[in-house]
């Protein structure tokens, strides 16, 4: 659970906040696809090879009846310290390679108008649009361009 906590802090430290709910959607669909659909089945053909005894039964071979715990333990433990360890290694590469994005808000003084409310009154209306270091580092590269002529 800690993972998870861990996972979803990473995947916000890398967008936009206007992106974040599609980051964490695209993250929740691409956990559910990588864990739901591999992970059974893997776990599953660690079970079917630590079978000792198998159920015969018209020729067939039928369940498990007594399997080999520590052959089970060994591979389940090596399986999931193999996910862990991905996901570190992948976490790092995050930590490394995309700083994190921070926005700033900004007033719009166009949106400084005055908007009728639902009872006719004036109500002053506050836009605040989000500008991240990009626009941020363009906006200061224009205002030293302008104070230098």
């Amino acid at each position: 659970m800690l993972n998870l906590a861990i996972d979803v802090s990473f995947s916000c430290r890398g967008v936009a906040e206007e992106q974040r709910s599609l980051a964490l959607g695209m993250q929740s669909v691409l956990w559910r696809a990588v864990g739901s659909i591999p992970g059974p089945l893997l776990y599953g053909v660690i079970f079917d090879t630590s079978c000792i005894y198998w159920q015969e039964e018209c020729g067939r071979r039928g369940n498990c009846w007594v399997y080999n715990n520590n052959s089970i333990s060994v591979r389940a433990f090596f399986l999931s310290l193999f996910g862990v360890a991905a996901n570190t290694v992948f976490m790092i590469l995050c930590w490394i390679f995309f700083p994190p994005v921070t926005c700033k808000k900004q007033q719009n003084s166009s949106s400084n108008q005055e908007d009728p409310g639902p009872s006719g009154e004036g109500v002053n209306q506050l836009e605040f649009n989000p500008v991240c270091d990009a626009d941020t580092k363009n906006d200061d590269t224009k205002l030293a361009e302008s104070s230098s002529k």
